[in-house]
C-alpha cells in the first residue's frame, strides 16, 4: 500500500507543478489583459479629446463660404440689401434675396432673387448651380422630388458676377 501513496504522492505532487506552471501562466495573461485594458482605456481617452478637437475646427459650409460672399457682392452691385433664405429640402436650395428695405418683408417689396443649389463632382468639389425657370415632368407629382422641386432646370452658375447678376429674377410686391 506504501507503494501506492508513494506514488499518489508523487502524481500529486507532478500535477501540482503543472497546475503551478498553469496558473503563473493564466496570472501573467491576466497582468497583460490588465496593462492592455489600460493602454486600451489611455488610447480612448486620447482619441475622444482628439475628436473633440476636430469638432472643434472650423468648418465652412456652402451657405457661409460662396453663398453669403455672392450674396455680399451681388449687393454692393446693386446698391440693394441682402438676406439669404435656406437651405431648404434635399436639394440644399439656398436663396439670395436683395431688396431696397430689410425690415420690409420680401413678399411686400420689389425683390431681385436667384435660387441656388450645392452640386459635387466626382472629386468632391463644389458646383453651384442656379435655378431657371423651366421646369420639367421628371418627378411624378406628390412624390419625394416633386415637393422638393426637383423638376426645375439648373443650369451652373457662371463664372462672372456681370453674368450671374444678368441672371437675378425680379419680382413684384404681393398684395
Amino acid at each position: 500500500m506504501l507503494d501506492i501513496i508513494t506514488a499518489f504522492n508523487q502524481l500529486q505532487r507532478t500535477e501540482k507543478s503543472v497546475r503551478d506552471e498553469h496558473q503563473a501562466i493564466i496570472n501573467r495573461a491576466k497582468e497583460n489583459v490588465t496593462v492592455a485594458e489600460k493602454r486600451l482605456q489611455k488610447a480612448q481617452t486620447h482619441v475622444e479629446k482628439l475628436e473633440q478637437q476636430l469638432n472643434k475646427l472650423p468648418h465652412t459650409g456652402w451657405v457661409d463660404g460662396v453663398v453669403e460672399p455672392l450674396a455680399k457682392v451681388l449687393a454692393e452691385r446693386t446698391g440693394l440689401h441682402w438676406d439669404i433664405y435656406g437651405p431648404f429640402g434635399v436639394m440644399c436650395e439656398t436663396s439670395i434675396y436683395l431688396m431696397r428695405d430689410k425690415d420690409i418683408s420680401i413678399t411686400k417689396q420689389k425683390t431681385l432673387a436667384i435660387r441656388l443649389e450645392p452640386h459635387y463632382d466626382a472629386h468632391g468639389d463644389l458646383i453651384v448651380r442656379y435655378r431657371t425657370c423651366e421646369t420639367t415632368n421628371e418627378y411624378q407629382k406628390g412624390s419625394i422630388g416633386w415637393m422638393n422641386g426637383m423638376n426645375c432646370v439648373t443650369e451652373p452658375l457662371p463664372d462672372t458676377i456681370k453674368e450671374i447678376q444678368a441672371l437675378l429674377i425680379e419680382s413684384e410686391a404681393s398684395s
